[in-house]
Formats: C-alpha cells, sequence, structure tokens
C-alpha cells in the first residue's frame, strides 16, 4: 500500500512539458475532441494514449 501512495506522489510531481492556461488547455481539448470524432478508426487507436493522458493532466 506504501508503495502505491509512493507512486501516486510521483506522479503528481511530473509537470507537462509545456504549460497553458487551463482555458486555453480545454478548447484546445474540445477542439480536439471534435477532430477526433470525424477520424476513422485506425487514426483513433493511434492517438488514444496522447488524447488520454492530456486528459488525465487536466484532471488532476
Amino acid at each position: 500500500m506504501d508503495n502505491f501512495f509512493k507512486k501516486l506522489k510521483c506522479y503528481k510531481k511530473i509537470k507537462p512539458d509545456f504549460i497553458l492556461s487551463k482555458e486555453k488547455e480545454i478548447e484546445d481539448l474540445v477542439k480536439e475532441t471534435q477532430e477526433y470524432r470525424d477520424k476513422n478508426f485506425s487514426d483513433l487507436n493511434k492517438n488514444q494514449p496522447y488524447f488520454i493522458k492530456r486528459l488525465n493532466r487536466l484532471l488532476i
């Protein structure tokens, strides 16, 4: 259990590559979400980890 919390603390300390305001980040994410819906299935599978990473960064 202690290891879990240590990893969690380390995870929260990771800083994004670039820092944008939350509003700008959300606007970009909404725009990407709309583009994401228009793509075909193979493109979605390639971009899914990146998309989830950005979404998680907003939630933290």
